[in-house]
């Protein structure tokens, strides 16, 4: 329903039947040599497409054009997706984060950030020590959550099906930031699943790995 709101609108804005003409110049920020593939650049970024038409017909040229430019590049594209990849499952706060959760109402009462109180707590928070607990949060997320993945898919009943949707779900959003901009505002929309699989993760981590009883047929 909400597409097609979209495309109602952008028809009577612009005649064209579309959900978005900006799909290419979004695509295009996070791509080229110069790209660091978040929003923040150092200096030229972007791909040169040759353009023609309507604005519709410019963002598909654009979108194909990144396409052939990713292929036509794997180190940078590498490079690239690796940077993306780190800005999405980035913290809201801390050495790593990338992103525009800037406004986020729960950073003005985030523990961490409301313990900066001088430049040494500013240099605790952002120095060595700080990074190792960021990439610590980071990796100890991520593999939490394939941890979960992996102990739904053993139980082999409703829950292997579960698991499969969760990944699903969480590949396209990672797959639509790796092609578009890296950005740990992305991973709003997949935020309840991960934590889920994270929650299952711990539970059995704190359950020493034993069997796990969730209202019916036992997860390993």
């Amino acid at each position: 329903m909400f597409p097609a709101t979209l495309i109602f609108r952008n028809y009577h804005a612009t005649g064209q039947n579309i959900i978005s003409s900006n799909l290419g110049v979004t695509m295009n920020i996070g791509a080229g040599s110069g790209a660091t593939g978040g929003f923040q650049t150092k200096g030229d970024y972007g791909v040169l497409c040759n353009l023609s038409g309507t604005e519709a017909q410019q963002d598909n040229q654009k979108v194909k054009c990144v396409l052939e430019w990713y292929l036509n590049h794997p180190r940078d594209s590498f490079r690239l997706f690796l940077n993306k990849s780190i800005y999405f499952w980035s913290p809201w706060f801390g050495p790593l984060e990338n992103g525009t959760m800037g406004r986020n109402p729960w950073l003005t009462v985030h523990p961490i950030k409301q313990s900066i109180s001088d430049r040494e707590t500013l240099a605790a928070v952002y120095g060595n020590f700080g990074k190792f607990i960021s990439w610590a949060w980071l990796i100890g997320s991520i593999c939490l959550m394939v941890y979960g993945l992996r102990i739904l898919w053993r139980a082999r009943f409703g829950e292997r099906q579960i698991a499969s949707l969760a990944l699903l779900i969480i590949s396209v959003n990672w797959f639509i930031s790796l092609l578009t901009i890296g950005d740990h505002r992305f991973r709003i929309p997949i935020m309840g699943i991960s934590l889920f699989l994270q929650a299952i993760g711990l539970k059995t981590l704190f359950s020493g790995g034993k069997r796990l009883v969730v209202d019916g047929p036992a997860l390993r």
